[in-house]
């Protein structure tokens, strides 16, 4: 089993270094609240269903588990972390 350990909060980047690293690295994603969120398009339910399944098992396999809305042809990702 994975071990955690905890980032003390003065370990973390300010808000405007995130938006920055975000803009250059992952263009997709946006800062929300605590979290860092993504809306993939997928273009109907069979690309919904396996963005989430790819999600799904990627998130295992990294023992992180991200928050997930499913629609029709969308899924929205939100990442957070509980040291954040």
């Amino acid at each position: 089993m994975p071990t955690t350990t905890s980032t003390p909060t003065s370990d973390l980047l300010p808000l405007n270094e995130v938006r920055s690293r975000l803009a250059i690295l992952l263009p997709r994603w946006t800062v929300l609240g605590d979290a860092l969120q993504r809306v993939v398009h997928t273009g109907g339910w069979k690309g919904t269903l396996m963005v989430v399944n790819t999600i799904g098992h990627l998130a295992e396999v990294a023992w992180h588990h991200p928050e997930l809305q499913v629609a029709y042809d969308r899924v929205t990702i939100t990442l957070s972390t509980h040291d954040a």
